[in-house]
Parts: C-alpha cells; structure tokens; sequence
C-alpha cells in the first residue's frame, strides 16, 4: 500500500473545499512531519483558521499521523539548497525514508524531489485519488479545483488544460 506525507499547502487547501475529511476515505497510510504541523495547525490555531483545526482533528482521530524523518543528514543534504524550505525538506526526507508519495505544490520543491528521484505529487493529485475512488463525482471535481483557485491556490492556465483535458478522458 501506498504511504502518503503531506506538506501543508494540500491540507490547507483541503480543507478550504470541504474535502480534507474525505483523506479518511483513502486507504493510503498518512503521515505529516513535525514542522508541517507547527505550521498548518500551531501557527493557524493561532491565527483563528478554521483550517488548523479540521486538519487537527484528523490528527487526534489517527487519521494522519505526525513523524518526522529519522536521517537528518539527507534533510541537512536537502537544506543545501537555498530554494527549499524546512519543512519541504522534511516532507522530501520522510518521503523517501518511507518510499512513499510526497504531497507538495511548491515547484522548486518538486523540481529538488525529482532530482533526488522522490516520488512526488500535488492536490490535484488527490483530486483524482477521490474521483477514481468514487468519493467525489466530476463535476465535484471542478467546483473543488475552481473552489481551490478562488481561494488562492495558484494554478497556471497550463496546469489548469491539462486538469481538464485529464478529467475529460477520465
């Protein structure tokens, strides 16, 4: 089975839609490290973000599960980077300790888990994971993508084609 580790923007935005409790649903075992969680629940719980405290829930419920990557030096070797965030680096280093799927949106940060040959993936990505799972319908779907976009999630008119051209020969 396939393990999934989440870097924040995917559970925000997931949670944005309404969507972030339908990741019960997937089978995939689930994990955020330590830093994902200071930033999407401790700082938003801070911040009064209803956010933080849907994906907290989901924690408290073990539904994901917080663990930080073990080997140190391959976050240290990722940090080398000035492009790449903590957490990111994080995210990478639990990923490929657990040879698992990293849920990213950042580009750089994508860019850096393709070169170290981490399997990576973003929301929409989920999206899909819903839609072939029959938890979300197509049209569901996109009232979610665009749902996501108005609520900040940066798309390029290239990724959105090709969001659509994937959903119509779904």
């Amino acid at each position: 089975m396939t393990t999934l580790v989440f870097n924040a923007t995917p559970l925000i935005y997931l949670s944005k839609v309404s969507l972030i409790e339908k990741l019960e649903e997937l089978p995939e075992k689930k994990y955020l490290p330590q830093s994902v969680y200071d930033e999407v629940v401790t700082k938003g719980k801070e911040l009064g973000l209803a956010d933080a405290l849907k994906v907290d829930k989901l924690i408290k419920e073990d539904v994901i599960e917080i663990k930080s990557p073990s080997d140190y030096g391959f976050t240290k070797h990722l940090l080398g980077n000035p492009r790449i965030h903590f957490a990111d680096a994080e995210v990478l280093s639990l990923t490929k300790e657990l040879h698992a799927i990293a849920l990213i949106d950042d580009e750089e940060s994508r860019a850096i888990a393709d070169l170290e040959k981490i399997s990576n993936h973003g929301t929409v990505y989920l999206l899909f994971c819903f839609l072939r799972k029959a938890i979300i319908t197509k049209k569901e779907f996109m009232d979610k993508l665009n749902k996501m976009i108005e609520e900040g999630w940066r798309c390029s008119t290239e990724l959105y084609s090709k969001i659509i051209m994937a959903l119509d020969n779904f």
